[in-house]
C-alpha cells in the first residue's frame, strides 16, 4: 500500500512553538480540543479538516465517531532549504507505511481496512522550524468514519 497522494499540511501561519516530536508517545487523547497540529500525539483521534490546510485540528474521544487516529509522529532532518512536497512526500511514505503502522495496529497495511495519510511541513512552516510528520490513519471505507482506537 501506497501513502495517500494528497496530504495534509500544516498551516504556517500557526504561532504555536513546535514541541519536540516523539514518537513513544502514547498518552490518551484528548477529548473535544482543539490544538495545534504540530502538537498532535499517538494515539489522538481526530475530525479532520474540510481543506487539506491547517493550522489547528480538532481532537475528540476515540470512542465516539471520528474521522483520523495518529498513529506515528517524527521530525524531518535537516537545517538547509525547505526539502519539497516530493522529498516530504517521499520521507512520510517511508515512515507511515510498514513497521509504525503494523507496531500500532497490529496488522499489515493492506490487510487493515484503514488508508494513511500525513500532515506535513510546507516551505513556511519549514522555515519556522516546523519540520515535523504526523501519521494518520482514515477508513478505507466511503463513509470515511471510525469509532473505536485502532490500536492493535
Amino acid at each position: 500500500m501506497t501513502i495517500a497522494a494528497t496530504a495534509f499540511v500544516v498551516n504556517a501561519a500557526s504561532t504555536t512553538a513546535s514541541p519536540s516530536l516523539d514518537a513513544s508517545e502514547t498518552e490518551d487523547a484528548v477529548s473535544d480540543a482543539s490544538i495545534a497540529v504540530e502538537d498532535l500525539k499517538v494515539g489522538d483521534c481526530l475530525a479532520l479538516p474540510a481543506s487539506g490546510i491547517a493550522s489547528t485540528i480538532e481532537v475528540l474521544d476515540c470512542a465516539g465517531p471520528h474521522t483520523a487516529e495518529v498513529f506515528h509522529t517524527f521530525e524531518m532532518a535537516g537545517d538547509a532549504a525547505f526539502p519539497g512536497a516530493e522529498a516530504v512526500k517521499a520521507a512520510a511514505g517511508k515512515a507511515c507505511t510498514g513497521e509504525a503502522f503494523a507496531q500500532y495496529i497490529g496488522a499489515e497495511t493492506d490487510a487493515s481496512g484503514y488508508a494513511i495519510n500525513y500532515f506535513g511541513p510546507t516551505s513556511a512552516s519549514w522555515s519556522m522550524q516546523k519540520r515535523g510528520i504526523t501519521c494518520f490513519l482514515v477508513s478505507a471505507e466511503e463513509s470515511g468514519e471510525l469509532t473505536g482506537s485502532a490500536r492493535g
